[in-house]
């Protein structure tokens, strides 16, 4: 009696453990087919911020192609008629054949409105290599017609250095640490500007830095891009146009 008895517990023992065992198995693929389900969903969020920035950038092109000049905001794109704009230049309504979008959402898959800013640039953009020898340090001097503009580092890997605007450090040693690979300042301008460019990290490397200031012109370019999931500028999840 107790050698059947012992077998039995023995028997309902195992079951429980194989049951364990197929639960956790369970368990184990719901996580994985959720990850690559979570996965899949992001793909399709960054194609479709990929596609929309696509069509924005096309029509700005044919803003640009009809009148000169670029609208000041997306939303612009909507108009049956010129825009006004706070620069020098003006649209002409002769040329103006809106509305050039009214399909293209405003914000993007992860709910942040797209990025779109107009610059003239009043210097650079410009490469500056760190060579071999002692820190490379060089200062230049440029014109600008607007009071405020907008600093621009597409940084690969320095890792050490400073950027110095009019006496004032606008990228600092512990920023070039980080190694951001874009670096975006709102600064402040003078009608003349001096620039101080400080590269002391492993030679080889080189950055590109511009300055713009708004659409003055019809000069000026744009940046449209999605903030990506993590919704900050200036981050590896940036979605910009021109550059996939």
């Amino acid at each position: 009696m107790n050698i059947r008895k012992l077998n039995k517990n023995s028997t309902s023992a195992m079951t429980l453990l194989e049951l364990l065992i197929a639960i956790s198995i369970i368990f184990v693929l719901i996580t994985a087919a959720g990850l690559q389900i979570k996965g899949l969903i992001q793909r399709a969020k960054v194609s479709a911020a990929k596609t929309t920035i696509l069509g924005f950038g096309l029509c700005l092109s044919m803003v640009k192609d009809d009148t000169g000049l670029y609208p000041e905001n997306l939303a612009d794109l909507d108009d049956a008629g010129p825009p006004a704009t706070s620069g020098d230049a003006k649209f002409s309504s002769r040329s103006w054949y809106g509305p050039y979008e009214e399909t293209l959402s405003l914000t993007d898959p992860w709910g942040n409105e797209y990025f779109y800013e107009l610059q003239d640039i009043v210097f650079g953009p410009q490469d500056f290599e760190r060579t071999a020898g002692k820190p490379y340090e060089e200062t230049f001097t440029f014109s600008a017609f607007s009071p405020t503009g907008t600093l621009t580092i597409q940084n690969p890997g320095v890792t050490s250095g400073s950027v110095i605007l009019n006496g004032e450090e606008i990228v600092s040693e512990d920023e070039f640490k980080k190694i951001i690979p874009r670096i975006v300042k709102e600064i402040n301008l003078l009608a003349t500007n001096t620039i101080t460019i400080k590269l002391a990290s492993a030679p080889g490397i080189t950055i590109t830095i511009s300055i713009s200031a708004g659409q003055t012109s019809k000069n000026a370019t744009f940046t449209l891009l999605s903030k990506g999931r993590d919704g900050e500028l200036n981050t590896i999840d940036d979605i910009e146009y021109g550059e996939f």
